[in-house]
């Protein structure tokens, strides 16, 4: 299904993002049109998932997050986004069916192991794993969590001053002060809401960043 196109005006409004970082990310093509307008950017139209990256940026560039980390989760979340927006629907089916089990238990490897799946589940679980690799399943959850604006991630730094990003259950501790924690639903979830309403002409295309 085509997703709705946003100016840079409501792009700007909608995820709260002032002209200037915007600009600069533009530049940098953490943001990307969908488009090829030449001339001025406020020709220019953005999907919905743009929109939401700028959002999620605005989160990591409050909480001091500098520019390369910031494109290194961008970049990941596109070439998941390339692979895992491909899935056929039944696939995508194996997020919404573990999620609950997924918060109490952290990891793919310990709902197999404490066998807290159905049959169906399980033959979900069976059927992704032909199409993605181990070590690709914790940026599907991603991916998943970013699409259906739910989740909670936490990017810190590891021993070589990477930044990593990663899933986060209830039960976990923040082990460093360097850790950025990510709400996908205090971030994301009122981008879908404002975004439905510019759709319907509720919003008025002016920027308010801050």
């Amino acid at each position: 299904m085509t997703q709705p196109q946003f100016s840079r005006a409501q792009l700007s409004s909608i995820s709260r993002v002032a002209d200037g970082p915007l600009t600069f990310w533009l530049r940098r093509a953490l943001i990307r049109p969908s488009n090829d307008v030449a001339g001025k950017g406020n020709h220019k139209r953005f999907s919905l998932t743009e929109v939401k990256l700028a959002a999620f940026l605005r989160e990591a560039h409050r909480a001091g997050m500098n520019i390369g980390a910031m494109d290194a989760i961008v970049q990941a979340f596109r070439r998941a986004d390339e692979l895992f927006s491909g899935l056929p629907h039944r696939m995508k089916g194996f997020g919404e069916a573990m999620s609950e089990a997924r918060g109490n238990y952290g990891s793919i490897e310990g709902l197999l192991k404490y066998g807290h799946i159905t049959k169906h589940q399980a033959d979900l679980l069976s059927e992704i794993a032909k199409a993605i690799s181990p070590e690709r399943a914790e940026e599907f959850w991603f991916w998943l969590n970013f699409r259906d604006a739910e989740g909670v991630w936490v990017a810190a730094l590891d021993e070589a001053d990477r930044w990593i990003l990663h899933y986060r259950t209830g039960d976990d501790t923040l082990e460093t002060p360097f850790a950025i924690v990510f709400d996908c639903a205090r971030i994301l979830g009122p981008v879908h809401l404002a975004a439905q309403a510019a759709t319907e002409g509720e919003v008025p295309a002016g920027s308010y960043g801050g």
